[in-house]
């Protein structure tokens, strides 16, 4: 499976929103395993991940997004995969939890969404990423 990451996410960099629709929930169900953590946090991140953060996105994007966060997340912490394991620059561990406070201060605007969805995934990547620590990367 980890060979198709690059692929899935060109699609999401230049996919139309259901392109991008699809590709989240794809994202979204291979966090849910934490065995795939590991390999999702070394993938190399398109760097328009983080304008997927942003109010202004398609709101099934977003929910879809800030999920994908909060699985990868959690799991990271929970499992302590990261013990030991350096992840490269580009990659989704650099770009999401590098430091791990940044994540909380690009999702915290989006609490005052009136969506409860996107509240609730919000809430998520903040609580699991005050359990992490910044380390290497």
């Amino acid at each position: 499976m980890e060979d198709y990451f690059p692929s899935l996410l060109k699609l999401m960099e230049e996919g139309n929103d259901m392109t991008k629709i699809h590709i989240m929930k794809i994202l979204v169900n291979l966090s849910a395993n934490p065995c795939m953590t590991a390999p999702l946090l070394a993938s190399k991140a398109p760097s328009s991940l983080t304008f997927l953060f942003d109010s202004s996105i398609n709101r099934d994007i977003l929910i879809r997004a800030l999920t994908f966060a909060a699985n990868l997340s959690e799991n990271l912490g929970r499992d302590q995969q990261h013990d030991g394991h350096c992840y490269n620059e580009g990659s989704f561990h650099a770009l999401l939890f590098k430091d791990p406070a940044a994540l909380q201060i690009n999702v915290a605007p989006l609490l005052l969404m009136p969506d409860m969805e996107i509240k609730e995934q919000v809430s998520r990547c903040i609580r699991s990423a005050e359990r992490l620590k910044p380390y290497c990367s």
